[in-house]
């Protein structure tokens, strides 16, 4: 049995979101070393922020506090649940017996609603985000379970809260009249309660619930439906290993650590792409190949298909052993709809979750316009058209079901810019088409916290080209091209990778329908 460790924390420190209505955390440096020869910060804010653990004492008076728990009840097996919401969705008892693997009494269970991609100081999660009500926090205290952790703002439905007209609210009256305008009724009539789900889960059931789950919530079991009840379970793993909530040991360690540089570090964290998994199609080409060594080296689990086993296998190796990192390899006919199909159904089998698609399938066949093949027109539409958007549809299909995934096209400045060259009527037809469709799913993805961009490099030296390069006069070729872009010289894969790695990564997440061009400048001048 193998341990799986994952934390399931947001980021914690100045300026996380907050609650409405509360304060920041304040964390000022006092002393440092080359001042002082110590280093002391301090540090200022509330209990109730980022990913925690609830109280009875919270909601109600003279009522156990955090201390309270025994230590058995925060240990355990358990189950991960997928139960994926919309705006102001409820967590129902119907949804938690309904929801697989079962859930049995003595579970810890963490509750996925994907909403933890959307954890940012903004309404969509606070005011508008989903949560359970008191009707399923009785159903988790009547099959007995010892601890429930939610990837969403509270163990309440946000219209339950004092955000209405509850406790000391509302402070946010304006969701008082949008609830109306949606359902035609008062949201006291749906919640009558102020905060039952806290009271039946924590003071009727002595049940602990933590709120804001995030972190590596969309790469662990629970991402889709996982257990980690025995040995044969899957992702074997202790509950402490999965139910990571920040001790005031550990937020202070981090605080102190963070408080002298904080952006820099939060910034290149957004960089980072561990726990996610990316599927690279057309990753035994060239720019496919690089794209896919770039993600593995940034921290994703890497997947490349092609239609050929031999180059598939050598892009293994080379990848192996230019960086050391193992991925993994599918065979897949990307203008076969089926191959497709089956593709996802593999790489979600093996990977659990896939957040990173990548499109680098592509054909270029030239023909002088007069003369163009129509046969090998069509097949030029179908594997860099209608295979892009199969994989597109497929892949985001799975992606709709967790609420996240990052969408990368590769594209071409012939999707912009035509060229004096004959015979690529096709080629450029096919790259706009690629370009026009990333706009689009970008509109239909976007709501589902996909994001939808394209790579459009100019022409690149990849090792294939070369042989082409070599037949138009090698060097002279090469200064050519050069000669036509402002920064003189001719593009090489690397120079896709860092757009990649930042269309992969969080830092991008406010990035949809866009097409960036490594092209050295040609789409500046061209």
């Amino acid at each position: 049995m193998s341990l799986q460790i994952y934390d399931l924390t947001h980021t914690y420190g100045q300026f996380m979101p907050e609650w409405p209505s509360h304060p920041g955390v304040d964390i000022d440096v006092l002393k440092f070393h080359a001042r002082d020869g110590v280093y002391e910060v301090n540090w200022e804010g509330i209990m109730h922020r980022g990913t925690h653990m609830d109280a009875p004492l919270h909601v109600t008076e003279n009522t156990p506090d955090i201390m309270d728990y025994p230590l058995w009840q925060l240990c355990g097996t358990g189950v991960c649940v997928s139960i994926p919401k919309e705006k102001w969705g409820i967590i129902t008892p119907e949804d938690l017996e309904a929801a697989t693997p079962k859930i049995q009494e003595g579970d810890i269970v963490m509750i996925n609603t994907g909403f933890h991609h959307k954890w940012a100081d903004c309404d969509d999660y606070f005011a508008y985000g989903c949560g359970i009500n008191g009707a399923g926090a009785n159903w988790l205290v009547e099959h007995k379970v010892k601890l429930v952790g939610y990837g969403c703002q509270a163990n309440d439905h946000p219209l339950a809260t004092k955000l209405v007209d509850h406790g000391l609210g509302p402070t946010q009256p304006h969701l008082i009249e949008e609830w109306k305008q949606t359902y035609g009724r008062d949201p006291k009539v749906d919640f009558p309660l102020w905060e039952d789900g806290h009271k039946n889960l924590m003071v009727k059931g002595h049940i602990p619930g933590i709120e804001n789950v995030g972190g590596q919530l969309a790469r662990s079991p629970a991402s889709g439906a996982s257990s980690w009840r025995s040995p044969g379970g899957g992702a074997a793993a202790t509950a402490a290993s999965c139910v990571c909530w920040p001790s005031p040991i550990r937020t202070a360690t981090s605080a102190l650590r963070a408080a002298n540089n904080l952006r820099r570090v939060k910034k290149m964290e957004l960089f980072s792409l561990a726990g996610k998994n990316a599927v690279v199609v057309g990753g035994a080409g060239g720019l496919g190949q690089a794209i896919a060594q770039g993600l593995a080296e940034a921290g994703a689990r890497v997947a490349i298909a092609s239609r050929k086993e031999e180059s598939l296998r050598r892009a293994v190796e080379e990848i192996k052993t230019a960086c050391g990192k193992d991925v993994a390899w599918y065979t897949v006919d990307a203008s076969d709809e089926e191959s497709v199909k089956a593709l996802v159904a593999a790489t979600v089998k093996d990977m659990g979750q896939v957040d990173i698609l990548v499109n680098s399938q592509g054909l270029n066949k030239k023909f002088p316009a007069e003369d163009f093949d129509m046969g090998v027109f069509q097949q030029m539409l179908s594997v860099n058209v209608a295979g892009v958007m199969m994989c597109c549809k497929h892949f985001g299909k799975q992606m709709m079901e967790h609420g996240y995934g990052k969408i990368i096209n590769v594209s071409s400045v012939r999707g912009k810019i035509a060229t004096r060259a004959p015979g690529n009527a096709a080629y450029c037809s096919t790259k706009g088409a690629v370009d026009m469709m990333t706009r689009q799913l970008a509109a239909e993805f976007g709501p589902h916290g996909i994001t939808v961009n394209a790579i459009a490099p100019t022409v690149t030296e990849t090792p294939m080209m070369t042989a082409v390069i070599e037949q138009r006069g090698g060097d002279a070729y090469r200064k050519q091209q050069a000669d036509a872009l402002p920064m003189r010289r001719m593009a090489v894969p690397q120079d896709c990778v860092g757009p990649a790695v930042f269309l992969a990564s969080h830092a991008s997440d406010f990035v949809t329908g866009n097409i960036i061009y490594p092209d050295g400048g040609l789409t500046a001048v061209g």
